[in-house]
């Protein structure tokens, strides 16, 4: 059911912003292929759903408290490294 959500938005944003036909209707598809932005907010949404992940487990094998203390010291050290 959650797939269908997501298709449904996505076909919906694509069909509502297909104002140019001359240069295709698959030109938002090849500019995660040609063009830069594209590519890093793919990236950016990929990272983002291993981190939520990464957090609930987290959080669910440890408390509250520790998890969140834990996970920013390690990423403060790893900045100052």
């Amino acid at each position: 059911m959650g797939i269908l959500g997501i298709l449904t938005i996505c076909i919906g944003s694509y069909i509502m912003n297909i104002k140019e036909k001359s240069k295709g209707y698959l030109k938002h598809l090849k500019a995660l292929f040609v063009e830069k932005g594209p590519q890093l907010m793919l990236l950016v949404a990929i990272l983002s759903s291993i981190g939520g992940t990464f957090d609930k487990v987290g959080v669910y094998n440890s408390s509250e408290m520790f998890w969140p203390v834990g996970r920013n010291l390690i990423i403060v050290m790893a900045l100052i490294l």
